[in-house]
C-alpha cells in the first residue's frame, strides 16, 4: 500500500518508511522489522531482552550456517545512515574466510531498531 509515495514498495527500509507515521502514533521505544515474505518460529520477546540487556542501538537476527550458503553482509552505522553492503569477495578472500571457519551467522531479515534511532536515519534517507 502506498502511503507517503507515489512507489510502491522500493524494499524493507522504504516500507518501513512509508509507515512512518504507524510508528509516530504509537511512539514505541523499539522498533522489530521482519521480511513480509518470511515465516518464522521465533521468540522476539527473548530477542528484544537480548537487545536491551547489550544497551544496543540495532540488533540483527542471526543464523549460524555454512559458507556457500551464505551472502557476507557488511553493516555500516553512523549518527545519520544504517547502510548493509554487498562486498565483493575475491577467490583469494573466500579462501582467507574459509581458513577461519567452515561456519559464519548469516542475517535472517530480523531487526531491532530503538526508535530515536531508527526514525532520523529513515528521515535523511528519504531526503536523497
Amino acid at each position: 500500500m502506498k502511503r507517503v509515495s507515489e512507489n510502491w514498495y522500493m524494499g524493507t527500509a522504504d516500507a518501513v518508511y512509508q509507515n512512518i507515521y504507524s510508528i509516530g502514533s504509537e511512539q514505541p521505544k523499539y522498533v522489530i522489522i521482519l521480511s513480509g515474505d518470511h515465516i518464522y518460529k521465533m521468540n522476539y520477546e527473548r530477542m528484544l531482552k537480548q537487545h536491551q540487556d547489550a544497551g544496543a542501538d540495532v540488533t540483527v537476527a542471526t543464523l549460524t550456517t555454512d559458507q556457500p550458503t551464505a551472502v557476507i553482509l557488511a553493516w555500516s552505522i553512523s549518527p545519520t545512515t544504517i547502510a548493509l553492503r554487498l562486498p565483493r569477495k575475491t577467490e583469494a578472500d573466500r579462501t582467507a574466510i574459509a581458513l577461519r571457519s567452515t561456519k559464519i551467522s548469516a542475517s535472517m531479515g530480523i531487526y531491532i531498531f530503538n526508535t530515536d534511532v531508527l526514525i532520523p536515519v529513515l528521515l535523511k534517507d528519504a531526503e536523497t
